[in-house]
């Protein structure tokens, strides 16, 4: 959940829920409008943040993509893709043009793998969870960007992603 700049609106968004809800405080009976994005399959939680200004929101998705909505009437201004997972988070900079996501996601081997095998492929030190070897990627990019929503968002990448 996240409040308006000004305080008037909260956005609210929910695990396996594919939209974010815009509530209007002083009025709270309905919901103003929805803010459709690609969480549906997934248990994770999807982050989302309001620009400094109170006039976008950004969110990631299961798709890899960062979709940025206009918060005056809800609709899709632009899109990148961040990543080749889903974007988990995303947050904007308090006072420069710059923006940064998070992805990554866990997955694990279908099979116990023999001793030998582990040990030859590396995976001997991977974490495990109920002895099944599980393959981590994680990411962190921070994105510069133009402020200006009039067009396509322009996305520049900073100097590298930075894996962990």
């Amino acid at each position: 959940v996240q409040f308006s700049p000004d305080g008037n609106f909260l956005y609210s968004g929910a695990r396996k829920d594919g939209a974010i809800l815009c509530w209007d405080v002083r009025y709270t009976q309905e919901c103003v409008y929805q803010i459709v994005r690609d969480t549906c399959n997934t248990n994770q939680r999807i982050g989302f943040d309001i620009d400094p200004s109170g006039r976008h929101l950004c969110t990631g998705g299961e798709d890899g993509y960062v979709r940025a909505y206009d918060l005056r009437d809800g609709s899709e201004i632009a899109h990148y893709r961040a990543a080749e997972d889903t974007v988990n988070g995303f947050s904007f900079h308090p006072t420069l043009n710059l923006g940064a996501t998070a992805s990554g996601h866990r997955r694990y081997e279908t099979a116990v793998l023999q001793n030998e095998q582990e040990s030859e492929s590396g995976l001997g030190s991977a974490p495990k969870e109920d002895g099944v070897p599980a393959r981590l990627w994680n990411s962190m990019a921070v994105w510069r960007f133009s402020y200006d929503w009039t067009g396509p968002m322009a996305e520049v990448p900073m100097d590298t992603e930075v894996e962990a």
